[in-house]
């Protein structure tokens, strides 16, 4: 079932069907920005079937985009995530886990539902294996993916698709640097038309264990920061699943699960780095990342959106309090600090019945932004939609189409600062369901440094 809270209806902060109730169990959910203001919401099904439901600015279903669930002639893994991505016509892009040569790579629906002209897409001259994709210049679509096999050994591969289709380029680099095939890359865009990279990668020489390196393409398909990976996270043990967040500077914001501390009871915590479009580490952070949270038991499956700000929105799942866990969440700035009302460890985003995971977050083009993630407190594999999560500087939220002073069963409470689903940043406003109301004086304060 995909929910959302609503502008306008009294609801609880766990949020209200978007669609009829599933057939079966949905996962791996995405959520992608529209650019005005709504997202697509796009998930897969245990029989690997795809759909997608749009919704606007208030976080209600408005039937553009909308489809399926469908079966698509694509090559999915039912062990991967959905790969898909926003695209200029206000349409939904899929791509496949896996296209070998004469196989499609990606289909691209648009607002209406139907498919776009010159799709399935194809890249004969090369297979691409777990790719990632960012929104290109004039409608086209950049690809990044690596490949491990026992022809190519460590390859890195780009191509980048027109808007009907077709292959502008395409390039294969073999790779110095080791890397497997489980460990997935990340891309965000470069505000100039092209892609950062990230991944891990096994260093041989140095750590013994995986570390993290970037890649960037370009618009026109060259290589800015050279043909190889640059090491960007030294540490020991493995540094894996990274994401990445564009800082609207031509840099990017970048997190993933670490389990470098080596305490007991502690087997994985999440950091996150800051780097312009230079691949300069940002003053501020530490070297090789500053830890997000380093709370006991295990952080992992982090997710990252921009704020429009230069900083970013970090969810993950955390299993500090059981094994189920919950959905933990916070805001950094730019320069490593902490926006106000959150800390080291983060926030409850959800501490339902039940397994929540899998989430997603994207920006909503305010400050704030859209999650959603897998929820089983039904006993079946759900989709569930939590509409916005927005902050004033004081740190101050509330739920939209709910009051601010009484807290909601269920996933989010006013106080100490737990997010409330819904509101709307309009730079020192908020809007309680739907009534605007000035923020304190707070609200202009200045971020307090770590």
């Amino acid at each position: 079932m995909l929910l959302c809270l609503t502008r306008t209806v009294p609801v609880r902060a766990d949020g209200l069907p978007l669609t009829t109730p599933p057939t079966e169990a949905q996962g791996y959910p995405v959520v992608s920005p529209d650019d005005k203001g709504g997202a697509f919401v796009s998930y897969r099904t245990a029989t690997l079937r795809i759909g997608s439901v749009h919704v606007g600015s208030t976080g209600i279903a408005d039937g553009r985009g909308a489809f399926g669930p469908n079966t698509l002639s694509m090559d999915f893994e039912g062990t991967e995530p959905l790969r898909v991505l926003a695209v200029r016509d206000s349409g939904v892009m899929f791509l496949a886990d896996r296209a070998s040569i004469g196989r499609p790579i990606a289909m691209r629906y648009r607002a209406n539902g139907l498919v776009t002209p010159g799709f399935p897409a194809f890249l004969p001259a090369m297979p691409f294996r777990h790719p990632v994709a960012v929104p290109g210049r004039a409608g086209r679509t950049v690809l990044f993916a690596m490949d491990s096999d026992t022809t190519s050994y460590w390859t890195l591969r780009t191509a980048i698709l027109l808007s009907d289709g077709s292959v502008d380029s395409l390039s294969e680099l073999r790779s110095n640097f080791q890397f497997f095939a489980v460990d997935r890359p990340a891309a965000c865009r470069d505000s100039s038309g092209g892609m950062i990279a990230a991944m891990s990668y096994y260093d041989a020489i140095g750590t013994g264990s995986k570390d993290i390196g970037i890649f960037r393409i370009a618009a026109n398909g060259s290589h800015p920061w050279g043909e190889a990976l640059r090491p960007m996270v030294i540490a020991t043990r493995d540094q894996t699943n990274v994401k990445l967040a564009p800082d609207g500077l031509g840099g990017a914001l970048m997190v993933w699960e670490d389990p470098r501390s080596n305490v007991v009871g502690r087997s994985s915590d999440i950091f996150a780095l800051h780097f312009d479009k230079n691949a300069v580490r940002i003053p501020g952070w530490n070297f090789y990342g500053s830890a997000i949270c380093d709370a006991q038991g295990a952080q992992t499956e982090p997710s990252i959106a921009p704020d429009g700000t230069g900083g970013a929105w970090i969810v993950w799942w955390d299993r500090r309090n059981s094994l189920d866990g919950d959905l933990r969440f916070t805001h950094v700035l730019g320069n490593g600090s902490f926006a106000p009302g959150f800390a080291l460890g983060g926030t409850v985003l959800c501490d339902a019945a039940g397994v929540q995971r899998e989430a997603s977050v994207v920006g909503d083009g305010g400050g704030g932004c859209f999650i959603v993630w897998r929820d089983e407190r039904s006993g079946d594999a759900d989709i569930v939609k939590l509409q916005r999560e927005t902050q004033c500087l004081s740190g101050q939220r509330s739920v939209t189409g709910t009051s601010c002073r009484r807290p909601p069963p269920g996933c989010a409470r006013p106080r100490p600062p737990r997010p409330h689903a819904g509101t709307r940043r309009d730079r020192g406003r908020r809007r309680w369901g739907g009534t605007r109301s000035t923020c304190p004086r707070a609200c202009r304060a200045a971020s307090r440094p770590r």
